[in-house]
């Protein structure tokens, strides 16, 4: 049975362990100073500050210590990505076909979005009973848009847990064969609009399709996605919609010591809306010894 008190401990251990390691990030954690590739495309760095964290070590930090059956979901896993957004992750690519934007360009794809919104807050309700806790959709940051010039889907909303807001930021990167989806958490949480569809925006304009699986490049005879955009949405969301079960918001969240996880269906864990706060750990674990210089301060021993 997975037991949340070791969880915590263990994260709380790898922070402290991190930390008096700041002068310099271990070997596991490499400079993000060139294009890295993914399944289906690839990603420019931005920030000279920013770091790839191996796929053995965020392997060993989602199974050892977040509690995972495995890390197959996961491609990349970077830190200080660009000096707004604090992780950057992008899940394995979603193979199911191309995805239409049809229903999405109709005249009632509000009146759709909005029935998406419900469900979404149902299962938020739901959670909040089972919990016994104050947790409720506090609106979108940013309303869901599809792109259909650059091929991209993204939004941003609140939740607000007992008194504190958080915020959950997904976007979805479409191809010739489905889609890549990456999880953005920001430096700071009170980001408005502008500013989080900037961050977003630059994601996308450094995330290149390897040649010929663009969006553009599909052909007569290439597999088409049994469900559109707004499927996809609600899928990414995690809620029900018409014809298509997501994988549900479900089955358990914790939130205990600042870490906020959820547990869902087959045992599969993902960090949720409170990256931040790994976030804000990150800042003291991943800090440059050259910034650390400028402040005035002493980087500690890597013994």
């Amino acid at each position: 049975m997975f037991k949340l008190n070791t969880l915590v401990l263990s994260a709380v251990i790898m922070c402290f362990t991190f930390a008096s390691h700041a002068s310099e990030p271990p070997l596991e954690y490499i400079p993000f100073e060139s294009p890295t590739k993914a399944s289906r495309g690839s990603l420019d760095p931005v920030s000279q500050e920013s770091y790839l964290v191996t796929r053995p070590k965020y392997c060993q930090i989602v199974t050892e210590e977040w509690g995972w059956d495995n890390c197959d979901g996961l491609e990349l896993f970077i830190v200080n990505y660009t000096d707004a957004i604090n992780i950057l992750i992008s899940e394995a690519p979603n193979s199911e076909g191309l995805v239409k934007f049809d229903e999405w360009q109709s005249d009632d794809h509000n009146d759709q979005i909005k029935e998406i919104e419900e469900q979404l807050k149902e299962s938020i309700s739901a959670q909040a009973k089972a919990l016994n806790a104050n947790i409720s959709f506090e609106g979108w940051k940013v309303y869901p848009t599809l792109n259909i010039h650059n091929n991209s889907m993204f939004y941003a909303y609140n939740l607000k847990w007992e008194g504190e807001f958080v915020t959950n930021i997904k976007l979805s990167l479409f191809d010739r064969q489905g889609y890549v989806v990456f999880r953005i958490t920001p430096n700071e949480s009170n980001l408005n609009e502008a500013q989080l569809s900037a961050l977003i925006e630059n994601v996308i304009q450094n995330y290149h399709p390897v040649e010929g699986e663009k969006y553009a490049d599909f052909k007569d005879g290439d597999k088409v996605a049994a469900v559109g955009a707004m499927g996809v949405l609600a899928g990414l969301l995690g809620v029900k919609y018409g014809k298509i079960a997501g994988a549900g918001l479900l089955a358990l969240l914790f939130k205990k010591g600042g870490i906020l996880i959820l547990l869902k269906k087959g045992g599969f864990l993902l960090l949720l809306p409170l990256f931040w706060v790994l976030g804000q750990l990150k800042n003291v674990i991943f800090r440059p010894k050259k910034t650390m210089a400028n402040d005035g301060e002493t980087p500690p021993s890597q013994d």
